[in-house]
């Protein structure tokens, strides 16, 4: 199927689960009921209103500037992106994200809800991707009616969710972290609402399998899936994870409002690999195809955009490692655009502003999303 054929279903597929699906509906009754959405996350920029402030300075930096050096943490740009979308937000921090530290914050938050030192949320967002395979799935013997696939565990997951953690080690922490989501679910009536997951394949969230509401992400003018994004019968809602930053006179804007989002004070602050690069001579030579068959695309690892660009620096070729994935396909899932001059160009968003300066791709992004609708 060519890629014209494949963005129009994808687009009828998007129509569909925007008009109406069980999920979207749980999404937009989340949006328009009154209430506070509760954070799960790492924070080092703000002061969460429960749990702490990670003291982890370098593990999960995000790098919003683009210059390969981490910045902030996950929860400061998640809880940014609500804001930029006019939604208020509570927030309860962890210092890492494992197993231990988010049992803990999910325990402690029954506890404060239960005890009155809380008011109900009325959803949890924990941007946290505990992925499993079908596979992972099927070898727990799950009573179903109908041998699992991906594309029936939705119809299947009445019967998933009531034996699942009969199945699951009881000392293991993910039976911990499953049982407290069940039970801020279906016993306090909290939504809970996760990320598809950042895997490139049909892996699945955990946390759907015991009521949560997965959500995938989209490119970032909305009208494709993004690559990254898992996808499976369990994830029917999408919204953009592909955050573009951009240099503005004081800082950072994530959203292209002209507005600082991030101040420089908070950031690295040193030249961005886009400024770098951009107008720099491409040296690989099948980017010629490109040139002269526009329509092409080419598949371009890590190793290949060292030949493209030139580039020598280690640090650079981590970061574009980190960020773009093992192999894509060029140009259209790379951020690197390339003129019939032979000159790349950072441009992750097709508009030719040479203020972009980085591209943060996750669906973990699309949850601060999930009351815009596109």
């Amino acid at each position: 199927m060519g890629m014209r054929a494949t963005l129009f279903f994808s687009l009828i597929f998007l129509s569909f689960v925007a008009m109406g699906s069980e999920y979207q509906n749980r999404i937009n009754q989340v949006c328009r009921t009154p209430g506070d959405i509760l954070i799960i996350d790492v924070f080092s920029q703000i002061t969460p209103d429960w749990g702490r402030v990670t003291e982890n300075e370098e593990l999960g930096l995000l790098d919003m500037d683009g210059d390969g050096d981490g910045d902030i943490h996950h929860g400061d740009l998640i809880k940014k992106i609500f804001q930029n979308n006019n939604v208020i937000t509570l927030t309860y921090g962890i210092p890492y994200f494992t197993g231990h530290y988010i049992h803990g914050a999910l325990a402690d938050i029954r506890y404060l809800i239960e005890s009155q030192q809380m008011v109900k949320p009325k959803a949890i967002v924990m941007a946290i991707s505990f992925s499993v395979t079908l596979e992972w799935l099927l070898q727990l013997n799950l009573n179903t009616q109908d041998s699992l696939n991906f594309a029936n565990v939705n119809s299947q997951l009445p019967v998933i969710k009531s034996s699942i953690l009969d199945k699951l080690d009881r000392s293991s922490k993910l039976f911990w972290v499953l049982k407290e989501i069940k039970y801020l679910i279906e016993d306090l009536g909290v939504e809970f609402i996760i990320p598809a997951g950042n895997d490139y394949s049909l892996k699945i969230n955990v946390a759907t399998l015991v009521g949560g509401l997965s959500v995938g992400a989209l490119s970032a003018d909305g009208l494709s899936y993004a690559p990254y994004s898992n996808q499976s019968s369990l994830t029917e809602v999408y919204r953009v994870g592909d955050i573009i930053a951009k240099n503005v006179e004081e800082g950072i804007d994530i959203n292209s409002d002209g507005v600082v989002d991030f101040n420089w004070d908070i950031l690295s602050g040193g030249e961005s690999i886009a400024q770098q690069y951009n107008g720099s001579q491409a040296t690989l030579s099948t980017r010629e195809d490109v040139i002269q068959n526009p329509d092409q695309e080419t598949i371009i690892s890590n190793r290949m955009f060292s030949e493209l660009l030139g580039v020598e620096n280690e640090k650079t070729l981590n970061t574009l490692a980190e960020l773009y994935g093992e192999a894509l396909h060029y140009p259209s899932q790379t951020p690197f655009h390339i003129d019939n001059q032979n000159k790349l160009y950072f441009d992750p968003e097709n508009s030719g502003d040479r203020n972009q300066v980085a591209f943060i791709p996750g669906s973990s992004f699309a949850l601060g999303n999930i009351c815009l609708v596109n």
